[in-house]
């Protein structure tokens, strides 16, 4: 392994999805060496739900620790929403990553990011991970990237090299329609593309006819349209 990450930021709240984007960051944070964190978010004041307060909070994110198998710092942070939590604790702790659990996929397989999610891209400042619910247990062996445009071309290029290097994965750099053949062909690990204006399958279409018939199953990875200093 030629590279090492820092630290991976994941948010869960209880749910299967949560977990199942718990172990997939654990399963990442053994294979680049990073330090994994377990977050969770609540709305204080008033307190709501599950994880109407600090203490309940924490207590979420040790029991999916548990559950998930996974040795983890834990964290917790109040805010008016899972979005803004989770950007708060993200600027706070500087993680390389932060993953997020999706009940969503594409027509090809690929996670899509849900109502946090997209909460999360309004304005990052990391890149995002989506993992969905189903995500095969297996290593990090194949990460493509699927440039769109310049400067932002660029950033999820020097993205998805970090990350190859630092699981010691294979890297594609995708420009044709083969793209859409090795998501839907499960042939991916993680599909890393620049920002969200239009979704996945408008960008394959741009780069070629994209497969209908989804197959395998992809993470995918959402670079910010601008990296911070150290991000």
């Amino acid at each position: 392994m030629s590279e090492r990450l820092h630290a991976i930021l994941v948010g869960v709240d209880g749910s299967a999805r949560g977990d199942e984007a718990l172990a997939f960051a654990d399963r990442l944070a053994k294979a680049t060496g990073a330090h994994l964190v377990a977050a969770t978010v609540y709305a204080s004041p008033p307190p709501w739900g599950r994880l109407g307060s600090g203490e309940k909070a924490l207590s979420v994110a040790r029991s999916s620790a548990a559950r998930a198998g996974v040795s983890c710092e834990v964290r917790m942070a109040p805010a008016s929403s899972p979005a803004a939590g989770l950007e708060a604790l993200a600027r706070a702790l500087d993680p390389d990553l932060l993953v997020i659990g999706s009940r969503h996929r594409g027509r090809l397989g690929e996670a899509l990011p849900g109502e946090v999610g997209h909460g999360l891209l309004r304005s990052p400042s990391r890149p995002v991970v989506f993992v969905a619910q189903g995500e095969p247990e297996r290593p990090l062996r194949h990460v493509g990237v699927l440039p769109d445009g310049a400067a932002e071309g660029r950033r999820a290029v020097a993205l998805a090299e970090r990350l190859a290097a630092a699981a010691d994965a294979e890297l594609r750099v995708y420009t044709g329609e083969v793209a859409a053949d090795d998501v839907a062909a499960g042939r991916l690990d993680a599909l890393v593309v620049p920002d969200w204006p239009h979704g996945l399958i408008g960008r394959l279409r741009r780069h070629g006819r994209p497969v209908d018939r989804p197959i395998g199953r992809c993470v995918l990875i959402v670079a910010p349209p601008r990296l911070e200093a150290g991000g």
